[in-house]
C-alpha cells in the first residue's frame, strides 16, 4: 500500500466513524467513554491523524451495530485507483476546512 492510500484508507475509516457517530447523535466524548479511550485519541482518529488497530474496528463495529466490513470494504479499495486516491487525498486535505468540501468529499465517497 502506497502512502497516499493509506492515508486514504485511515482518512475513510475515520470520516466513516464519524459519520456513523453522528448518525446515532453521539459526541465524541461519548464514544470516547463506550470504548475506553480519550476524546483526543477519537477526534484524531476522525480526522486520520491515528491508526486505530484491528480491535478497536472491531469495537466501532459492535458500538455501531454494523459489520467491521463496513470500515474496510476490500472491493472499494480494488475499484479505486491510484489517481483517483491521489485526486481523493489531496481534495481531503484542501476541502475538509469548508462545510460545502466535507459535503462534496462524503457525496464522492458515496460513490465509491
Amino acid at each position: 500500500m502506497t502512502e497516499k492510500e493509506k492515508k486514504f484508507f485511515y482518512d475513510y475509516i475515520g470520516e466513516k466513524v464519524r459519520q456513523l457517530r453522528l448518525s446515532v447523535n453521539m459526541t465524541q466524548e461519548e464514544l470516547a467513554k463506550k470504548l475506553d479511550k480519550s476524546r483526543v485519541t477519537i477526534v484524531n482518529i476522525e480526522k486520520g491523524r491515528q491508526h486505530p488497530p484491528l480491535h478497536m474496528i472491531i469495537d466501532f463495529a459492535r458500538v455501531f451495530n454494523v459489520p467491521a466490513g463496513e470500515f474496510i470494504n476490500e472491493t472499494k479499495w480494488q475499484r479505486t485507483s491510484k489517481t483517483e486516491v491521489a485526486i481523493f487525498a489531496k481534495e481531503l486535505q484542501s476541502s475538509m476546512k469548508t462545510k460545502k468540501g466535507q459535503e462534496k468529499i462524503l457525496d464522492w465517497m458515496k460513490k465509491l
